[in-house]
Parts: structure tokens; C-alpha cells; sequence
């Protein structure tokens, strides 16, 4: 049972076995063609010998020439039938394995033309009941294609929601923008400082959105330089803090700080690591109630600095949890659109976590339960 699995599960042993049988039959039709052929040519050849035995005894001795050229006459005559039929036999089954053989390559190539036509619905049909390490090369192959276009699928399914969510994000803005241009050109909305304001207000969301995009697409396609030193991480957090403390003030909540006392020293491009921290601090004070607190700890784990924010807000639900990362993502859409964000932000920061080597997750108990986010970088 083994030995069949391992057959199964290896192409290369397929076809080793399809030569060998190929030559097998070819041997056996051989061989069967030569014992039919024979007998005829065997008792012509006697009959030959009669004559000349007939004619004179001694004679047999100055025919060993024609004897020799006989029997060699009687096994080209057998071979000559043997060897067309031996071929046709072993093309024939050739045929056969290479048709078998070429199936799913040929299935393969279709399904690649047809989801380079957009179809990326497109799957290849898998033997049933066996496993992936149980399958051979080109069974392999196929589970490796329909995983490539699961993952087609889903980034064109991303791409259309991207475009989405970025005809949304820009229509919110430009929307009013455009409405109260026309109330104030009509005169039905009043030229007040509030009204301007809020004009301005709209426009610098607008604009934020443009030149948030324009970051994401260039850290993700790596177009921008890494200018890393060596720091103390500690400092980094206690300069972010330092920013945004008016503003948590502003909403009467507290940040704890848990620092790890021994000085954290770690490579990496400060400015970078202070937007990833600002996002963090800034998502921490938007889904956060007042009178709350935002604990910032920071430790070292074996090779690496982990820095965590935890807060004690509206938390993430578990459906969401897997999806906190993706742009314009938002667990709370309502709240994100009032405070102005564009819901990219976190999306940035593991973008710029992950170009340092290092990774960033979420965890949240569920609803109202707060979430903690964590990321590390490597410490060389």
C-alpha cells in the first residue's frame, strides 16, 4: 500500500514504469511475433535441407553457405513481420501514457488563457479523496494553480473594492464642497466664517486622502528609502506621546507608560517608526472613551523590541479582527468618518512595520473590550 502511494504521489516513477512497460510489450510482441513466424520458416528452412540432402550426401558440405544464408533469411522473415507489430504495439501505448500524461498540462493551459481573459473563477477539478502530499507533480501543480487563483481572485475582488472606497472617500468630500459652493453662488447658504471653514475643513480631508494614497502606494512598492540608526525606541514612543498629549488631554485620557527600564537600542528609520506610533497613539484616542486610559508598554522578546498600545474602548469584533489592517477597513465607519480619518492609516503602519523585518498585529476580547495593538522590530 505504501510502495502504490509513493508511485501515486511521484510523476517521475510514472513515467520510469510507463518506458518500462512500453518496453516490456514491445520485448513480449517480440518475442510472441518471432515464436508464430518460426514454425513456417523453420520447416521451410527443412524443407530446403531435404533437397539438398536428397540430391547428394556429400554435397551438405558444399552448401554450408546456403545453409547459413537460409536460416538467416528465416529470422529476418520473422523478424521483418515482428518488429511493425512490436513498434505499432509501443506507439500505440505511448500514445496512450502521453495523451494521460498531457491532460491536465492541457487543462492547465486553458484555465491559465481563460483567467488571463478575467475569469478568475476558474479552478482546475482535483482527484477526489487524497491528499496534497499523496498527489504527484502535476497534481501538485494543479492545487499550486487553483491557490494562485484563489489569490487572483481575491485581489481583483480587492481592486474593485478599492476602487470603491476610494470613489466614496473622495465623493463625501467633494460632495459638500461642491454643495455649498453652489448654496453660497446661489445665496441660499450665508458667506459665514463657519461656512468657509468647514469648506476648508472638507478640502484638507480631501487632500490628506490624495497624500495618504500616495504614501501607501509608495511604501508598498518600496519606493522610498529606509534611513535607519541607531536609537533608543523609549525616546521614539516618549516624543509621540509628548505630541499628542493635548490632545488626549483634550478628552480626559490617561496614558500609562510601562517602559522596559534597561534602555531599548534598535535599528531603524526614526521618523518612520514615529508615523507608525502616531497612527496607533491616533486610532488608540479615536476608538477610546473619556475618562479611559491608553497603556503604551514596550519589551524585549530574544531578538526583537515589541512596543503594545492597549486601550480599553470600543474594541473589535472578531469577524473584523482579520480585516483591521486592510485600507479603508473600518469597524466603525460612522465614528471614523467623523473624526476625519481615511481609514488607511493603519494600513500604512505594517506597511512601514514590515519594511524594518519586523510585524504587527491586533487582539481585541470583542465588543467593548478594548483592543491592543503590538508591533516589534529586529534589535541587531
Amino acid at each position: 500500500m505504501n510502495l502504490i502511494r509513493y508511485i501515486r504521489s511521484h510523476l517521475n516513477i510514472k513515467l520510469f514504469l510507463s518506458f518500462v512497460i512500453i518496453i516490456f510489450v514491445f520485448t513480449v510482441v517480440l518475442i510472441a511475433a518471432v515464436e508464430f513466424i518460426m514454425p513456417n520458416a523453420f520447416q521451410r528452412h527443412m524443407l530446403f535441407m531435404e533437397s539438398i540432402l536428397a540430391d547428394q550426401e556429400a554435397a551438405l558440405l558444399n552448401h554450408d553457405d546456403n545453409l547459413y544464408a537460409s536460416f538467416r533469411s528465416a529470422i529476418y522473415e520473422s523478424m521483418l513481420f515482428a518488429i511493425p507489430v512490436s513498434l505499432l504495439s509501443a506507439l500505440l501505448i505511448s500514445l496512450a501514457f502521453s495523451r494521460r500524461f498531457i491532460k491536465p498540462i492541457n487543462t492547465m493551459v486553458s484555465a491559465s488563457r481563460r483567467i488571463g481573459e478575467g475569469k478568475y473563477s476558474e479552478r482546475i477539478r482535483l482527484p477526489g479523496n487524497v491528499r496534497v502530499e499523496e498527489m504527484d507533480e502535476l497534481n501538485q501543480l494543479a492545487v499550486s494553480f487553483n491557490q494562485m487563483a484563489d489569490k487572483l481572485e481575491k485581489i481583483e475582488d480587492l481592486r474593485k473594492k478599492l476602487i470603491g472606497d476610494v470613489s466614496h472617500e473622495l465623493r463625501t468630500p467633494l460632495a459638500y464642497i461642491k454643495g455649498s459652493m453652489e448654496g453660497l453662488i446661489d445665496g441660499v447658504v450665508s458667506p459665514t466664517e463657519k461656512t468657509f471653514f468647514q469648506i476648508q475643513v472638507e478640502a484638507e480631508r480631501l487632500a490628506k486622502l490624495v497624500d495618504d494614497l500616495q504614501e501607501l502606494s509608495r511604501i508598498e512598492e518600496g519606493a522610498y528609502p529606509l534611513k535607519k540608526t541607531e536609537g533608543n525606541i523609549n525616546r521614539v514612543i516618549e516624543h509621540v506621546i509628548g505630541i499628542l498629549s493635548p490632545r488626549y488631554q483634550g478628552k480626559n485620557l490617561t496614558i500609562v507608560k510601562d517602559f522596559n527600564p534597561v534602555v531599548i537600542s534598535a535599528s531603524f528609520d526614526e521618523n518612520r517608526i514615529k508615523q507608525v506610533l502616531s497612527n496607533l497613539l491616533s486610532n488608540a484616542l479615536k476608538y477610546s472613551r473619556k475618562g479611559g486610559r491608553v497603556v503604551v508598554t514596550s519589551r524585549i522578546h530574544d531578538d526583537h523590541v515589541q512596543v503594545s498600545i492597549a486601550d480599553e474602548g470600543i474594541g473589535i469584533s472578531e469577524e473584523n479582527l482579520p480585516f483591521i489592517f486592510t485600507r479603508f477597513f473600518r469597524a466603525d465607519k460612522s465614528r471614523s468618518r467623523a473624526s476625519g480619518g481615511s481609514g488607511i492609516g493603519l494600513t500604512i503602519a505594517r506597511q512601514l512595520v514590515e519594511a524594518h523585518g519586523g510585524s504587527i498585529h491586533a487582539h481585541s476580547e470583542g465588543i467593548n473590550k478594548g483592543a491592543v495593538f503590538s508591533f516589534t522590530l529586529p534589535i541587531d
